[in-house]
C-alpha cells in the first residue's frame, strides 16, 4: 500500500532555566515562572523597571514587560523586548513588541500568532534530508517555486518531514545503532532554512513517522525504541547534531518547531493511556507499547531541548488518543483530523471541550476540501477553529488531496496580521 493510499484510507478511517535578574535599589525585582509559560513583569520604580526573564527559552520567547517608569528605559525579558511607560522596551534578543497577538496562538520571536500554513511534507519521500541528488540542496529551484507560491497565498508555517524512514541515507547506522549524519543531510537542512528565510516562511520539521515502524523497513524504529543503547545513539548521533546545526544557522529563527513524530499511534498496540480507547495499529507496522513509545519520545525531546530553542510538539493522529503523550514535554499539542475522526470527535468542539486546553492546540493535518465531501467547507472549518480556542491549522496535501489556494488565501486575507509570523 502506498503512503498516499494509506492516507486516503485514513480519511475513511530539559527545560532551560534563565538566570535570575539581580535586584537593585533602582529596579524592582521581576517575577519568575518555573514552567516557562508566563512571563514575569517588571516592577514600578523611579529607576528602570526590569522585565521578567522567561524561564524556558523554547516554551515562550517573549520577555516580560518593562516596569512602569516615567524617566528611564524599561528593560525587556531574556528572549524578547518588553514595554515601558516613558521609555522604549529593550529586548534581550529581538527587542520587538507584538502589535497583533492572537489570544490562543503560538508564540515565536515575540509574535503570538494563529499557526497558519500547510503540509508540504516531502518532495522525495525519505530522501529530502541526506538523499544526495534527491535532497533539498539539489532541488532548491523546485522548492523555491513552491515556497514563493505558498508565501504569496498567505502561508506562514510549512510542515516538512525529515526521516519518515531511514532509506534515504541521511543517517549512518551500524545495525540498529546510529553512528552519525551522512551524505547531504546538513546541507539539505541549511538549504531549506535559507529558502524559508528568502520567502518569509517558518518550518515545522517532523523528525519521524509511523512509517519508520513499517515491518519492511530497516533499520526499524521499533527495534531502536525498545533498546536503551540504540535510543541513546540515535539521540546523540542524529537528533542532537541536526538540532545543533539548525540552532547554529544564520536562519535559526526559521525553524519554529520540531514535530517529534507523525501519528505514532499507528505503531502502538495495547491499552490506551488515562482513559483513552485501545490503540488500533496499522497492520503493516511492527508495534510497541504506549510506555515504550513515550520513552522514545521523551528521550528525543530531551535531546532537542539540549540543542535547540525551537518549540516542540507531537503529531497525534486523532483526538481519540488525546491523552497518549500528555506526559511528554511539549510546548503545544498537535492533533490531526480526517472524516473518520470528525464523525466522533467533531471539529467544532473546542479544546476545552475535549479537556486539552492546558496548552495551545494546533490542528496539524486535515483534508483541504473540508469534511463530508465538502459539505463542511474549508472556510467553515478555519473560521470555527479561529474563533473557538484553537491555535492554528495546517491542511494536508498530496496527489489525492489538493489545496484550493483561493480558499486558503481568503482566510489569510481575513486575518493578515494574526496569521503571519
Amino acid at each position: 500500500m502506498t503512503h498516499a493510499t494509506l492516507r486516503m484510507t485514513r480519511s475513511i478511517r530539559s527545560p532551560r532555566w534563565v538566570a535570575l535578574l539581580a535586584c537593585s535599589l533602582a529596579a524592582a525585582c521581576a517575577g519568575q515562572d518555573p514552567a516557562g509559560n508566563v512571563n514575569g513583569s517588571g516592577g514600578t520604580s523611579t529607576g528602570p523597571g526590569t522585565g521578567g526573564a522567561a524561564a524556558q527559552a523554547g516554551a515562550d520567547t517573549q520577555g516580560g514587560a518593562g516596569g512602569a517608569d516615567t524617566s528611564s528605559t524599561g528593560l525587556g525579558g531574556t528572549n524578547a523586548g518588553g514595554s515601558a511607560t516613558g521609555g522604549a522596551g529593550v529586548g534581550g534578543s529581538t527587542g520587538c513588541v507584538d502589535t497583533c497577538p492572537f489570544a490562543n496562538g503560538i508564540t515565536w520571536q515575540c509574535k503570538k500568532r494563529f499557526f497558519y500554513g500547510l503540509n508540504q511534507a516531502w518532495i522525495n519521500f525519505a530522501g529530502d534530508f541526506g538523499g544526495g541528488t534527491r535532497g533539498i540542496a539539489a532541488n532548491t529551484s523546485r522548492v523555491g517555486t513552491l515556497f514563493q507560491d505558498y508565501s504569496n497565498n498567505g502561508a506562514s508555517v510549512i510542515r516538512w518531514w525529515v526521516w519518515p524512514n531511514f532509506t534515504g541515507g541521511g543517517v549512518a547506522f551500524t545495525g540498529n545503532s546510529a553512528t552519525g549524519l551522512k551524505s547531504t543531510t546538513l546541507a539539505d537542512l541549511e538549504a531549506l532554512m535559507k529558502l524559508a528565510d528568502q520567502y518569509n516562511l517558518h518550518l515545522q520539521l517532523t523528525l519521524f513517522s509511523f512509517d519508520n515502524f513499517k515491518t519492511t523497513t530497516n533499520p526499524n524504529l521499533a527495534a531502536i525504541a525498545t533498546d536503551a543503547a540504540a535510543r541513546a545513539a540515535i539521540v546523540a548521533n542524529a537528533i542532537r547534531p541536526l538540532a545543533r546545526a539548525a540552532q547554529a544557522s544564520a536562519y535559526a529563527k526559521r525553524v519554529i518547531s520540531w514535530d517529534v513524530i507523525n501519528e505514532p499511534e499507528w505503531a502502538v498496540s495495547g491499552a490506551g493511556a488515562n482513559g483513552d480507547q485501545a490503540f488500533t495499529p496499522d497492520t503493516t507496522c511492527t508495534t510497541i507499547t504506549q510506555p515504550q513509545m513515550a520513552t522514545l519520545l521523551k528521550d528525543v525531546v530531551a535531546g532537542l531541548r539540549a540543542e535547540s530553542q525551537a518549540l516542540i510538539t507531537i503529531g497525534n493522529s486523532a483526538m481519540k488518543w488525546k491523552n497518549a503523550w500528555m506526559a511528554v514535554d511539549q510546548d503545544f499539542y498537535t492533533f490531526h483530523i480526517y472524516d473518520w475522526v470528525q464523525q466522533y470527535w467533531p471539529y467544532n468542539t473546542s479544546p476545552a471541550g475535549y479537556g486539552v486546553s492546558a496548552k495551545p492546540v494546533v490542528m496539524g493535518e486535515f483534508p483541504p476540501a473540508g469534511f463530508n465531501n465538502g459539505a463542511i467547507t474549508y472556510a467553515t472549518i478555519m473560521s470555527s477553529w479561529y474563533s473557538n480556542g484553537y491555535a492554528g491549522g495546517l491542511p494536508w496535501q498530496d496527489s489525492s488531496m489538493v489545496i484550493n489556494f483561493a480558499s486558503f488565501k481568503a482566510f489569510a486575507d481575513q486575518h493578515p496580521c494574526e496569521t503571519r509570523y
